[in-house]
């Protein structure tokens, strides 16, 4: 990232909480530590994290709001993508909507092509109609199918069963959880199979996600060192279900009983959470065989979701 001051400088009158003078620049060094104090950031604290503030102006300035600026790619080559968050504390709708704006400029500045929203929204969600107000429109989109918990788990230990000692997994196969060691594995292949970025992987695992990976009850599949399947499993607030954010199986085991024990093991691990429901997560267009295994588990499709994108002009 560039370290020219974003533009403009001092923007306007607040006129909400922290209401004077609002002045929009990006974080000095001695900051990020403050911020990411203050503020919880979707993205690692590394060099190329980039920060653009919202401060009330004046010697003793007050951190109103914050944006993160992430490149998906190591450099921030002109054609790259550049990943978006924010968080606000004490600022009102013009400010942010001016900070959003001094961050595109930042992003576009530093020969980013596209700036896109970290976490797939709601169209309602407040954060999805600022954006469109923008100029952002809908990139991917991913599908959520709820299914009733007892209708999985009775159907998945019926076929779980049925499998016996003849059609199970070889006895290489070592099931496990989604411990320290196959993280790094886990993480390379969801990313690989646009499943779920790195990005969003690293969040997921970080103390004050809204819907964390739970990694006890998530299931890793290995033949050797290799692996070859692996289903996350993040719980909802509420407790009484859990969703299924990301899913595979390597394609020389998905017909057979590797699909089964996957979901059969992450399933009985609900059983005494008294779960009501499960939700499997899906890019319909990219990865239906999601959408096909809701359906035959007697799923219906509950909301869909929208990473936000916008195209920048490069000055």
């Amino acid at each position: 990232m560039i370290d020219d001051p974003v533009a403009p400088t001092v923007a306007r009158d607040g006129t909400g909480p922290g209401s004077g003078r609002v002045e929009f620049r990006a974080a000095w060094p001695d900051e990020h530590a403050r911020v990411q104090r203050l503020f919880r950031i979707p993205f690692r604290f590394d060099k190329r994290l980039d920060l653009v503030l919202a401060v009330t102006s004046g010697k003793r300035q007050r951190i109103l709001a914050c944006t993160a600026l992430y490149p998906l790619a190591d450099t921030s080559d002109a054609g790259a993508e550049c990943r978006l968050g924010w968080s606000i504390r004490a600022a009102d709708a013009d400010t942010e909507y001016e900070l959003l704006r001094a961050a595109a400029h930042r992003a576009a500045a530093s020969g980013f092509s596209s700036l896109s929203h970290q976490t797939y929204l709601d169209p309602e969600d407040p954060r999805a109609l600022t954006l469109r107000a923008m100029g952002f429109s809908p990139r991917e989109s991913i599908d959520e199918f709820q299914c009733s918990y007892t209708s999985v788990w009775n159907r998945c230990r019926r076929i779980h069963e049925r499998l016996g000692a003849d059609k199970g997994p070889p006895s290489e196969i070592r099931i496990t959880s989604l411990e320290r060691a196959v993280l790094p594995a886990v993480r390379a292949r969801l990313h690989e199979e646009r499943i779920m970025d790195t990005l969003d992987f690293d969040d997921r695992l970080r103390p004050g996600h809204g819907q964390p990976t739970d990694r006890e009850k998530s299931t890793v599949l290995l033949a050797g060192d290799t692996l070859i399947a692996v289903m996350l499993v993040a719980p909802f607030a509420d407790g009484r279900g859990y969703a299924v954010p990301a899913r595979w199986v390597a394609p020389e085991y998905r017909r057979g009983w590797a699909n089964v024990v996957l979901i059969y093991h992450s399933t009985a691990q609900g059983q005494e959470l008294g779960l009501d429901y499960i939700r499997f997560v899906a890019n319909s267009k990219a990865h239906d065989e999601t959408v096909r295994l809701s359906q035959r588990l007697g799923g219906h499709r509950v909301t869909s979701r929208h990473r936000y994108a916008l195209r920048l002009t490069n000055p």
